[in-house]
């Protein structure tokens, strides 16, 4: 048993007192990854929008960097974004290899689906790869009153 462990058994809080606690903690919680949100959603703006545009407002006066006094430098990067649909991912995959690209194309297993697999085999007895570590905890969960 660890420390953690043996601390929380002497722990004097009731189930109640434990339980409103973790209410409070859920709430300021969601509280804060709201703010979080807000916050990035700032960020983005202004990182893929307002600054692009300011420092790239003529091609006569345009910025490529620009030094803030005693906070750093801000520069313009252009990101690459890809996506391949699905059901298109198999023939991708094959282009890959036919132009000598086949160091790209590798086997995976999303951690959800092994995370589903591995449920369903703890519940209905199934056979797992031995490679394949699968462990369970008890927690408790809380559901918002009416």
């Amino acid at each position: 048993m660890s420390e953690a462990q043996k601390a929380a058994l002497n722990d004097p809080r009731s189930i109640e007192e434990l339980g409103e606690r973790l209410f409070d903690l859920k709430d300021d919680i969601d509280a804060r990854e709201e703010r979080l949100k807000e916050l990035k959603a700032e960020r983005d703006m202004i990182v893929q929008t307002l600054l692009p545009k300011k420092m790239k407002a003529g091609e006569d006066n345009e910025v490529n960097k620009i030094s803030i006094k005693g906070r750093g430098t801000i520069y313009l990067q252009t990101e690459i974004f890809t996506y391949c649909k699905s059901d298109d991912r198999q023939a991708m995959y094959d282009w890959l290899i036919e132009h000598e690209r086949s160091d790209m194309v590798v086997p995976y297993v999303h951690p959800a689906t092994l995370k589903a697999f591995a449920k369903e085999s703890m519940e209905e007895g199934f056979e797992t790869p031995p490679m394949l570590t699968i462990s369970s905890r008890r927690e408790a969960r809380t559901r918002k009153g009416k």
